[in-house]
């Protein structure tokens, strides 16, 4: 699946959440006062590997977390955070912060 273009403000928990295999695409999205921009199903009976692409979203607090991701395909616990060059792949100089 593919997002490209729109936006949301005021979701109190997942904009997106990805229950099915496959990889899902969001650019060119705008976010804020959130909770998750997308969540992989952590506890979905039927498990697969999910993949997400983020490009060109921006997102304005509040806002918790951009991406929340199951390493493990079952109960989800909390692993770690940042990027960790074998689930979570992205580098400092792809994340750009404006005040």
């Amino acid at each position: 699946m593919t997002v490209d273009g729109g936006g949301a403000r005021g979701a109190a928990d997942k904009v997106f959440r990805h229950n099915g295999a496959g990889t899902m695409v969001i650019k060119n999205f705008r976010v804020e006062d959130f909770g998750k921009l997308y969540r992989s199903c952590g506890n979905c009976k039927t498990q697969y590997a999910r993949h997400v692409v983020i490009d060109d979203v921006l997102a304005t607090v509040p806002g918790k977390k951009i991406v929340g991701i199951n390493t493990n395909l079952g109960e989800p616990e909390e692993a770690g955070s940042g990027p960790d060059s074998t689930s979570c792949l992205y580098t400092a100089a792809d994340v750009a912060y404006r005040p």
